[in-house]
């Protein structure tokens, strides 16, 4: 829960006792938590009091029965590119459409607009190669979208099957990446909320558990940065 006082919701008309009691049984604590709720709800087409008690209906049918498979939706994105009179390119410019940041770069940076739109549209739940570098390897594990505002846990599992070539230690970086927020330029896309470390027990998977993390305001994209030796820099150490 944030710093905020527990919000005395009853005080606006239309939310009794008993509402006010489910929504701070549900995690709903503070004005701010509410007015996101409210605005969320809000978007859904043709909601009365009776579609909003179905809704709660089969969103618990689901919360028993497991998840359900995601849903579609669209991220866009922009990308320019300056190109010369001998027709090289000059700089790429890429910009994501719903948040309106944007970077850009010298030359035709091909690789770097591909890991701007993985990073920005979220592509969730896949392991990438984020970098490798002399003496060590990089991996990103999408963990999923949670609204913030309180610490919460955060389990990970990441298989050791495509883990080839890497040491036996790691150290794991848990940062959360804000939607629809503007980012300075020049600052960095995750902010770090958690740090564990570890060593490998191959064929078993790495279960890392972050405790109670403060997770920030608002929607955030949570991304575990695993981050491994080389076995010859770990063995000559």
């Amino acid at each position: 829960m944030s710093s905020e006082s527990i919000a005395e919701f009853s005080l606006l008309k239309g939310i009794g006792s008993a509402t006010e009691h489910n929504l701070h049984a549900a995690g709903v604590m503070t004005w701010q938590e509410l007015s996101s709720v409210l605005g969320a709800l809000a978007g859904i087409r043709g909601l009365t009091t009776q579609r909003m008690r179905e809704l709660a209906r089969e969103a618990g049918e689901r919360a028993e029965t497991g998840p359900a498979p995601p849903s579609e939706h669209t991220e866009s994105f922009l990308v320019r590119v300056a190109v010369d009179s001998e027709g090289s390119a000059v700089r790429t410019h890429t910009t994501d459409v719903r948040t309106q940041e944007g970077s850009k770069w010298p030359g035709w940076a091909a690789e770097a607009v591909t890991a701007f739109i993985e990073s920005h549209a979220g592509l969730g739940d896949r392991t990438s190669v984020e970098s490798e570098q002399p003496g060590r390897r990089r991996i990103a594990l999408a963990v999923g979208k949670v609204m913030g505002g309180g610490p919460r846990d955060v389990p990970l599992t990441l298989s050791t099957d495509a883990l080839e070539d890497v040491g036996t230690g790691y150290r794991v970086v848990l940062e959360a990446r804000p939607f629809g927020t503007r980012r300075p330029a020049g600052a960095p896309i995750g902010l770090p909320i958690g740090v564990k470390t570890g060593r490998l027990d191959p064929p078993h998977p790495i279960q890392v558990l972050f405790e109670q993390v403060p997770v920030p305001q608002g929607l955030n994209q949570l991304v575990a940065v695993f981050e491994f030796e080389d076995p010859a820099v770990e063995a000559a150490s």
